[in-house]
């Protein structure tokens, strides 16, 4: 219809406009996008169908260029350190809330899913960070990135023992333990098709990237990786990253994606966040007191899990405090979770969506932070005269 021609056409002039305008205020263009999600509730009650492809792939494009940085080698190296950071972060983040939670409700089921949801810190709005603030390079960056994906395959993993909870029913092990294995065989399978073939890889990309096409190629790769992943209730962001792992940084193709395929990765971002808090419902919850003390647990604990992990892995006290201050933020995740169990949405959006603009504000401001508790050691020294 010509109607939702429109729509689109105002929506993106606006994507365009206000982070533009808001830029002048240092308001971050991830706040711009969802901001303006807000506001454009108040005019339309439903997106346009036609940005819906996007907004599908986007989690999957950004994963997609997170991964080209990074190969396998570079992953097994952090493999062992990643390992008992990612369980700190779990039992940190998902136990105190479900005590709060079971303590206030008496409800297992609702406890089990609320902890579930309020875990995760968001894939896509993180990767955006990194990337908004350029700190790919900062020595937290393969820790923080390797968090984020242990996140995504036990939230996965929750997601499948949450789903027939909803519905009543009990937790199927031979369930769960299928999906465990299932995408530790799809994981394997990258490495063993990096490891053997990535000599003739390298020649098919360079032959690929030669060609005016490429476009196509790459929407229709993500395309696939997207439906593929959420057929079998895998996550998108694993499949999307490893899929960016094995194409090699030495290849011509590599090159081009990163040069050219760049917009289609900020303009699928751009709709993301904008329809995601489109799309949120705000509504009112009447025990306040669960509300304050959720909030202190999901930022202090999350906060806290970072810190602690960030020492383990061998960071200094700075880095520390600048990874622990740039993870509270929760997204798109937490939604789905509340998603599919309505009894705690009206506790879940509210708190996601305080997460979000909290989050975003810590992120900015833990450079400034951590340099202020943990300044720069100036050498008193004075050097030796010359001979």
């Amino acid at each position: 219809m010509l109607s939702d021609l429109f729509y689109v056409g105002i929506i993106l002039l606006s994507l365009f406009f206000f982070p533009l305008l808001l830029r002048y205020l240092k308001v971050p263009t991830i706040l711009s996008f969802m901001f303006l999600g807000l506001l454009a509730k108040l005019f339309m009650t439903d997106i346009p169908k036609e940005l819906s492809f996007f907004e599908r792939i986007a989690i999957a494009v950004l994963f997609f260029f997170i991964g080209l940085e990074y190969s396998f080698e570079k992953l097994k190296e952090n493999l062992k350190k990643i390992l008992l950071p990612g369980l700190l972060d779990f039992g940190l983040n998902f136990i105190p809330i479900f005590l709060i939670s079971y303590g206030f409700t008496r409800n297992l089921i609702l406890s089990v899913a609320l902890a579930s949801a309020l875990y995760p810190t968001s894939t896509a709005i993180t990767s955006k960070l990194l990337m908004d603030y350029m700190r790919l390079a900062n020595p937290e960056i393969d820790l923080l990135l390797g968090i984020l994906i242990f996140e995504d395959v036990v939230s996965i993993t929750l997601l499948s023992a949450i789903i027939p909870l909803s519905a009543g029913d009990e937790i199927n092990p031979i369930r769960l333990g299928w999906f465990i294995l299932l995408m530790a065989l799809i994981t394997i399978s990258f490495y063993i098709l990096d490891y053997f073939l990535s000599h003739k890889l390298i020649k098919l990309y360079d032959v690929l990237a030669e060609d005016n096409l490429l476009i196509f190629l790459f929407l229709g790769t993500i395309s696939l990786t997207v439906y593929i992943a959420h057929s079998f209730n895998l996550s998108e962001a694993l499949v999307a990253f490893l899929l960016g792992v094995i194409v090699s940084t030495e290849s011509r193709l590599y090159e081009r994606i990163e040069r050219y395929m760049v917009d289609i990765r900020e303009l699928s971002i751009g709709i993301f966040f904008f329809s995601f808090t489109h799309k949120i419902e705000l509504k009112a919850y009447d025990n306040i007191l669960l509300y304050v003390l959720l909030v202190f647990a999901m930022v202090f604990f999350k906060i806290l899990s970072t810190y602690l992990a960030s020492l383990y892995y061998g960071l200094s006290r700075r880095a520390s405090l600048r990874a622990s201050l740039s993870f509270v933020q929760r997204g798109e995740f937490s939604v789905i979770f509340a998603s599919v169990y309505p009894p705690m949405q009206a506790i879940v959006v509210p708190l996601v969506m305080l997460s979000i603009f909290l989050g975003i504000l810590l992120f900015a401001k833990a450079p400034y932070v951590a340099e202020r508790f943990f300044p720069r050691r100036i050498s008193s020294r004075v050097p030796p005269p010359p001979p």
